[in-house]
């Protein structure tokens, strides 16, 4: 079943956009499909290995299962490259486990979600919330934390900035020395040199 309540596709000359996938809980696998050419030629059943997707809004029930086509492929690349790696395919996020390092069990129930990330917990839909034991309060957690979060990076930004314009405040300051010790040199010379055509 393909509805989830965040996507909305809009067709715009032929072409559908979708909203935010970054949310989305997304798994290429091996699946099987009947050969029905096969099928008939046996009198039974043959079937054959295709690649599929499995796409959730994490914290919901929904669950859509698609052949993996180009379009797919090119949707989700990330997760379709680890899958023909045979590697873990993993939302991009921060992991659940640096919110609740003390909470394994809700660690435990979140991923059992199909909710890997504190990104995707803070943006699940009132229906995967409801779903959810204390689902308004960990949401609004991982809200909390990802608006701290993003005031520390802000705070690192502007350290940096800081960093940087206190290093130029030094190399002009060096400058400054320099031009006013080859001023002073320069007059020196000058004085010098005026003491010595008056003798």
């Amino acid at each position: 079943m393909d509805d989830f309540s965040h996507i909305e596709a809009i067709a715009a000359n032929g072409v559908a956009s979708f909203g935010s996938d970054a949310s989305l809980y997304v798994e290429f696998y091996r699946g099987s499909m009947i050969d029905g050419p096969a099928s008939r030629e046996a009198g039974t059943p043959i079937y054959k290995p295709v690649d599929m997707v499995r796409v959730i809004q994490p914290g919901e029930r929904d669950v859509a299962e698609h052949l993996a086509t180009p379009e797919y492929q090119r949707r989700w690349p990330m997760q379709w490259a680890a899958y023909q790696q045979d590697r873990k395919q993993m939302a991009d996020g921060t992991p659940l486990d640096v919110l609740f390092p003390a909470q394994p069990e809700t660690v435990a129930t979140l991923k059992a979600a199909h909710i890997h990330t504190i990104q995707q917990l803070a943006g699940i839909s009132d229906t995967a919330i409801g779903n959810l034991p204390m689902g308004r309060a960990l949401v609004d957690t991982a809200k909390q934390y990802l608006a701290k979060a993003s005031g520390g990076a802000d705070f690192q930004k502007l350290k940096a900035r800081n960093e940087e314009l206190e290093a130029d405040l030094r190399s002009l300051k060096a400058r400054l020395e320099a031009v006013e010790a080859a001023g002073a040199a320069d007059a020196q010379k000058g004085k010098k040199a005026k003491e010595a055509a008056d003798d």
